[in-house]
């Protein structure tokens, strides 16, 4: 697998080995993933962003890792509330590392600490990091 030394991550096989250990995901599924998160029904041009092997680089990366930090929430100042998708979909995916055996944390701002924290607990999430300024990383 070559590198992509600028960010030091895999940049793909050409066999489509994605996985730590050599798995792969199944045929066509990243492709079924792009065309469901990327659908361009929302209009935010998502699908700009979202090819298949992305997808197959995350999951490599993903198994690869042993301490992982998601960060989440997005504070939406007309609503004075913190965005709904996002947050949650971090904590699932957390659980879900967690479960792998990865050691795991959400980070979050102030603004939004309360929302992902209350959602994380719920379902055993991972802890959730209150992070305000870059010095706090």
């Amino acid at each position: 697998m070559r590198r992509d030394d600028s960010f030091g991550a895999p940049s793909g096989s050409p066999d489509g080995t994605c996985c730590a250990r050599g798995e792969k995901l199944p045929d066509g599924f990243a492709e079924s993933l792009v065309s469901l998160v990327a659908s361009g029904g929302a209009g935010r041009g998502v699908t700009a962003l979202c090819e298949a092997r992305l997808f197959e680089q995350a999951v490599g990366l993903l198994f690869r890792a042993n301490r992982i930090v998601i960060v989440t929430g997005f504070f939406i100042p007309s609503c004075t509330a913190p965005e709904t998708d996002g947050p949650g979909g971090s904590v699932v995916l957390g659980r879900a590392l967690l479960r792998l055996g990865k050691d795991v944390r959400l980070a979050t701002d102030s603004s939004c600490f309360d929302a992902v924290a209350a959602c994380s607990g719920r379902i055993g999430g991972p802890p959730v990091l209150r992070i305000d300024s870059p010095e706090a990383l």
